[in-house]
């Protein structure tokens, strides 16, 4: 039913970007790169929020907070009053001089050479910092999510991240190439709405979960969760903790710091969490 969905949605957010890009001119510079100036508003909003957006806050930045707690976000929250300067004071500055990148403004402001390097430095950046991460965290939330290890059929968890790694760069850029900026925008404007719709789904659906569990206990008390089921569903999650960290055939030392966080969080003592792990060591060397 995940995959069914996954692949409804991108399916759905692929035809209907074709459907309104598909007579745009993507013959001249400024029509592949630039849109033909023709972006609005809810389009430029879109694509900047899907650009900051991206598979390193989704689960890299969620992973930073698990581990360090609700420090990381201050550099969000720093990044928005630079975004507001940026909007008021900048930006209408740069459009009014016909200014569209900033090596373009470095060239006005200096020169050529001072553009050029400014270009070699973004490539090399995105090339090497930022794509390696963008692919590496996505192809983890996929795996996860879809359980594509298990679908392939493959043997090890690096392969299935080299895989999807792989799958997803050449459609990425495949979409980038062949769509311009105009179908980047647009595809990010989609999928900024149906992350807002999500997020409200699943804001509305919480209080609801709620009620009909006060329903349920009410109108069923027997039936209302005891300490000892309690223990045994916090002994599942420590249990799939483990499982998910020893796919790669043994638990890091890092690994080994969240197992222990999660355990202090669950409550378990370190004894049922060790015999948990030989278990689960057990069953992994006898399947049968």
């Amino acid at each position: 039913m995940i995959l069914v969905s996954f692949l409804f949605f991108t399916g759905l957010v692929a035809a209907i970007t074709w459907w309104l890009t598909r007579k745009d001119d993507h013959t001249t510079s400024e029509g592949y790169f630039l849109a033909g100036r023709s972006l609005t508003w809810p389009l430029i909003a879109g694509s900047l929020l899907l650009t900051n957006l991206s598979t390193e806050q989704m689960v890299g930045l969620n992973g930073a907070a698990f581990t360090y707690g609700f420090s990381v976000m201050v550099w969000e929250v720093v990044a928005v009053l630079a975004l507001v300067c940026m909007a008021l004071f900048f930006l209408p500055r740069f459009l009014k001089s016909g200014v569209s990148t900033v090596p373009e403004y470095l060239a006005i402001r200096f020169d050529d050479q001072t553009r050029l390097i400014t270009d070699l430095i973004f490539l090399v950046a995105y090339a090497v910092i930022l794509l390696p991460i963008i692919l590496y965290t996505g192809a983890t939330g996929l795996i996860g999510i879809l359980d594509v290890q298990g679908m392939l059929g493959l043997q090890s968890h690096q392969q299935t991240l080299w895989v999807i790694v792989w799958l997803v760069g050449i459609i990425g850029s495949l979409y980038a190439l062949f769509g311009g900026l105009r179908t980047v925008a647009v595809s990010d404007l989609l999928n900024g709405i149906g992350l807002l719709a999500a997020a409200l789904v699943v804001f509305f659906l919480a209080p609801l979960q709620r009620f009909a569990e006060r329903v349920a206990s009410a109108a069923m008390p027997n039936t209302q969760n005891t300490p000892e089921y309690a223990a045994f569903r916090k002994m599942q999650v420590y249990e799939a903790a483990v499982s998910e960290a020893r796919q790669e055939g043994g638990i890091s030392q890092k690994e080994r710091a969240l197992l222990i966080r999660l355990r202090d969080s669950l409550g378990i003592s370190a004894v049922d969490a060790e015999v948990i792990e030989r278990e689960l060591q057990a069953r992994v060397a006898d399947p049968k």
